[in-house]
């Protein structure tokens, strides 16, 4: 078996796997797509839970410290030689003591568990938000990629039949055996061309489906419109919407305020609480059946939580230069996807003036002609590496414009498009 006889077998055998496949393939428009993402995906349902146990540490703050109580009874009494002497003859104290926090520190400890709850909820926003980007990202290149490989495969049963037709021709003498060879050539090179495709194909896809937790084929249903420059806002007009919307640039401000708070909590913490007791004693005091009150209060004498003071302004300098650089990084991408946008809007106006149903035409005509041998080999060759790179462009353009767009959803956190 020739090494075409093989290739032709094993494109043949993918074909029918992707024939089989289709019968189960899963046609997802974008907005389906989101729906059941945002209702299968393992992680946002953890993100979830997270928000759950950071609302459960606001109910934990807002908790008292719970009162301790002690009991002390005689065990032995070596007076009369008895055990457990606990009647109104023996000995039995009993005490309970409640902390006071002071200062503020309760109320502070409830505003930032308060402020990682809401931190909690603006991490799962940024979560789906990465997550609907790549989604929407490889939903349109698998679509540019199911394009071109539907290209490549009719390319190649063409070729296929042209070979065997040519092969017969040559064995007869009618045609050269170099004609066979380089048609041969042309297939192997096509052929690579679409595994390589299909190789990135299978990625994408494994991706696609782990997002959506399915393991049937996807289908992206996605349609295909000219894209107007006037609906693009100005970058001032992106950057104040990012600034409003984006949840990475509220989790930095909110990070920044739970610095603030725990600053405040640390210098708090300085001043010192207070215990107050009440006892009863039945015959250990200065009287019999005694009742007594007190109170405890540690000396801020040696520790006056200087270094955790200190260390806690630290982090609020770090939190705010963080929040100046997540600004920066927010102008740097708004600026990038613009410029990016833009790009591809006039990429695909260009394309568009160029590229329309002759491409479909010739390619039917030169194939007819060349097979009724009123063009020359290298005309055929010529037009078909042509016309694959034509294809694999105008594909390019189209899905780097829909990236275009989605990167300025993404990057202002808002539907522009």
């Amino acid at each position: 078996m020739t090494v075409l006889r093989i290739v032709t077998c094993i494109t043949f055998v993918s074909c029918s796997l992707l024939n089989v496949y289709a019968t189960d393939t899963l046609s997802l428009s974008i907005k389906e797509a989101d729906r059941i993402f945002l209702d299968a995906n393992l992680l946002l349902l953890a993100g979830q839970y997270n928000i759950d146990v950071q609302r459960a540490g606001v109910v934990q703050a807002k908790v008292y410290p719970n009162p301790v109580i002690s009991a002390d009874i005689n065990v032995y009494a070596p007076a009369s030689d008895e055990y457990f002497k606990i009647d109104r003859n023996g000995q039995k104290a009993f005490s309970v003591e409640q902390l006071i926090v002071l200062g503020g520190k309760r109320k502070t400890e409830i505003e930032i568990a308060r402020k990682n709850a809401a931190l909690a909820e603006l991490e799962l926003e940024e979560l789906i938000r990465t997550l609907k980007y790549k989604l929407h990202y490889s939903l349109y290149v698998i679509k540019r990629q199911s394009i071109i490989l539907n290209r490549y495969s009719e390319q190649l049963t063409l070729l296929d039949t042209i070979i065997e037709n040519y092969e017969k021709q040559s064995r007869k003498g009618n045609i050269p055996s170099k004609e066979v060879v380089r048609l041969k050539s042309v297939y192997l090179k096509i052929n690579n061309e679409r595994s390589d495709i299909l190789a990135s194909y299978a990625d994408e896809m494994a991706q696609l489906q782990l997002l959506l937790r399915t393991n049937k084929p996807i289908k992206p249903l996605i349609e295909e419109s000219f894209i107007d420059l006037k609906g693009l806002p100005s970058v001032d007009e992106l950057l104040s919407l990012a600034m409003q919307n984006r949840p990475d640039v509220k989790i930095q401000h909110i990070s920044s305020g739970i610095a603030r708070l725990g600053l405040k909590l640390e210098k708090r913490n300085a001043i010192p609480d207070i215990t107050i007791n009440g006892a009863y004693d039945q015959r250990g005091g200065a009287f019999n059946d005694q009742i007594n009150s007190g109170l405890s209060m540690p000396l801020p004498v040696w520790n006056r939580n200087r270094g955790n003071i200190h260390a806690a302004r630290a982090k609020v300098k770090i939190a705010e230069v963080e929040e100046l650089q997540k600004s920066d990084e927010v102008m740097t991408e708004i600026r990038l996807a613009a410029d990016m946008y833009l790009r591809s809007v006039q990429e695909y106006k260009k394309a568009v003036q160029y590229y329309n149903d002759d491409f479909e035409i010739v390619l039917k005509g030169v194939s007819d002609n060349f097979q009724k041998r009123n063009i020359s080999l290298i005309e055929f060759v010529d037009f078909i590496e042509s016309y694959n790179e034509s294809v694999a462009e105008l594909q390019r353009i189209k899905t780097q414009l829909n990236i275009a767009k989605e990167r300025i959803n993404y990057t202002v956190a808002n539907e522009i498009f």
